[in-house]
């Protein structure tokens, strides 16, 4: 499987781009990127319980890699990887963002960033849409394009100032299950992801709702600070 096989529609012609190939756009961006930094800050709401996870996360592909999150309830979690070897918390251990035994390393090779925050994806607070964006595991990918069952216009919008559309339709979270909610994403003209909102039902409370509501702060081809990457151990 390629980039080109999630490509919802064909490449961007002359004038105004579909919603479809808006979204494609914005996969490819962040898919072919050399490096990205920035934040994200998710607020989670489920059932009136809320909580909030703020990441900062920095790629330089093909193995290089830093993500590190914290949360309103306390605990915190950091990943790294230096294309030589990458480490993260023991998986249920949080607040190991330092060294300590409660982190595990292991030696990457040739693995990509895709393979470590997938190996790390049980040590961390949560995984999210804009995080498999940016990181683009095609795999990831791929559960994506199948979750946003319609991909339908929103019309044009400002978000902090920046011109932007939205992009909305039905969710799910596996085909199988059919339509569970809706999602809505704003996206600049460029393809970067502004925001990313998606509701659905909780599935241990009759008639409860959960919603997630994520801001996006990534910059395609930020250069990294120096020793990033450097690999807690």
């Amino acid at each position: 499987m390629t980039i080109a096989t999630l490509a919802f529609a064909a490449a961007l012609q002359d004038g105004q781009a579909t919603p479809s190939q808006l979204v494609s756009k914005m996969i490819k961006r962040y898919y072919d990127a050399k490096t990205i930094g920035g934040t994200v800050r998710s607020e989670l709401d489920v059932s009136g319980t809320k909580l909030t996870i703020d990441t900062t996360l920095w790629i330089e592909r093909p193995g290089k890699l830093y993500l590190r999150q914290t949360t309103s309830a306390g605990p915190s979690f950091l990943v790294t990887a230096d294309g030589k070897d990458f480490s993260y918390p023991k998986p249920g251990v949080g607040g190991q963002t330092g060294s300590g035994s409660g982190r595990l390393v292991e030696f990457q090779g040739t693995s990509d960033v895709g393979v470590v925050y997938s190996t790390a994806a049980l040590s961390i607070a949560e995984r999210s849409t804009p995080l498999d964006l940016a990181i683009a595991r095609l795999d990831d990918l791929k559960m994506l394009r199948d979750q946003w069952v319609t991909v339908t216009d929103g019309g044009a919008k400002e978000l902090a100032g920046v011109s932007c559309r939205m992009v909305t339709g039905k969710w799910t979270s596996n085909p199988v299950y059919g339509v569970l909610g809706y999602y809505a994403m704003w996206i600049t003209s460029e393809g970067d992801l502004l925001k990313f909102e998606v509701q659905g039902p909780n599935p241990e409370l009759e008639g409860g709702k959960i919603t997630r509501v994520y801001s996006v702060a990534l910059k395609v081809g930020a250069t990294p600070p120096e020793d990033q990457f450097k690999v807690v151990k």
